[in-house]
């Protein structure tokens, strides 16, 4: 029988559905299982779905990603999901289940008539083109013509970064140098500006067994040269959680499932936001002896994505037992 009172499934992406460009252990066929659910809760009535609720696993579900990727665009991430075999990634009822942190902060600059400079990669920019006027650094290599050459060659909605009036900060390797971030400090000196994290974790997994700095260790510098706390948008904020969910489940999280690999910003944020069902995963960022800070809060440890979809859709095995694994 499944797990029961689940109706929808928040899951992580990078180090939980994947790691890099590898999927983890059974994540494609695991995911089609959820699409398939999802399909039924497309198709099936209310009267229907609530008759058979109770005792059937083949209750509708559904299905949202809630990502702190950063380093690419939302159309990027999924065309990368689409090419390392996930199903389901395109058309508008894909686009839909993606809440990203960098849409999120793309918004959130909108709606307080902001113009930043992004510490982002290139890839990035592209989902804050046409939402809100940025900044962005110069090559380090700097044009004859001036240090916001960048600003100049760039679409309509570019500015100069003396223009600027905050800086977004999410994973970007290239804009992590000195000048990169002397410039962040500079925009972060005027009065009036603000400091915005897309996310703040420590680090990430960036290929299988390779632990990489995240963006969290650069906005701490910043914070402490400039004296301007952070206003982070992405996991581990409680409304980042809530704003991917349909309408519907937004006032009653004990019907929600998380699955994911951070401790902090995946398992102890959704257990803090009072998400009902926690499956902390034994991929990417998970490190050994993470459960001891998750499961006695009432997460399940699972060793990967796809045993926390068996357990969310035949919940009478244990997902952590040998012919689970």
């Amino acid at each position: 029988m499944a797990s029961p009172l689940i109706r929808v499934v928040l899951t992580d992406l990078s180090g939980t559905l994947h790691v890099g460009d590898a999927p983890t252990p059974g994540a494609v066929a695991a995911h089609r299982a959820l699409l398939q659910r999802t399909a039924a809760a497309a198709t099936t009535t209310a009267a229907a779905a609530a008759a058979t609720a109770a005792a059937t696993t083949a209750r509708p579900l559904e299905l949202r990603y809630v990502t702190n990727t950063t380093k690419e665009c939302a159309e990027t991430l999924r065309t990368r999901l689409r090419r390392i075999g996930f199903d389901g990634m395109d058309g508008a009822a894909a686009r839909g289940r993606f809440h990203t942190s960098l849409v999120a902060t793309a918004q959130a600059m909108r709606a307080q008539r902001r113009r930043p400079l992004l510490l982002l990669e290139p890839d990035a920019w592209r989902d804050f083109d046409g939402v809100v006027p940025y900044a962005v650094l110069p090559p380090l290599a700097a044009p004859a013509n001036g240090p916001d050459a960048a600003a100049a060659s760039g679409p309509p909605d570019r500015v100069a970064i003396d223009a600027a009036d905050a800086v977004v900060v999410g994973y970007a390797p290239s804009a992590f140098h000195y000048e990169g971030l002397n410039a962040a400090f500079g925009v972060l000196m005027r009065p009036d500006s603000a400091l915005v994290a897309v996310h703040q974790g420590r680090y990430l997994a960036r290929r299988p067994g390779e632990l990489a700095l995240g963006p969290g260790p650069f906005v701490a510098a910043l914070t402490y040269a400039s004296g301007k706390a952070a206003q982070l948008v992405g996991k581990p904020r409680r409304d980042f959680f809530v704003s991917a969910l349909p309408p519907a489940a937004q006032h009653d999280l004990s019907a929600v499932a998380m699955i994911g690999d951070d401790a902090d910003d995946d398992i102890l944020a959704a257990l803090d936001a009072g998400i009902g069902h926690v499956y902390h995963v034994q991929t990417g960022k998970y490190r050994p002896g993470d459960e001891a800070r998750t499961v006695p809060r009432g997460a399940r440890l699972v060793p990967d994505f796809a045993a926390a979809v068996r357990h969310i859709l035949h919940g009478d095995a244990d997902p952590t037992s040998p012919q689970e694994g």
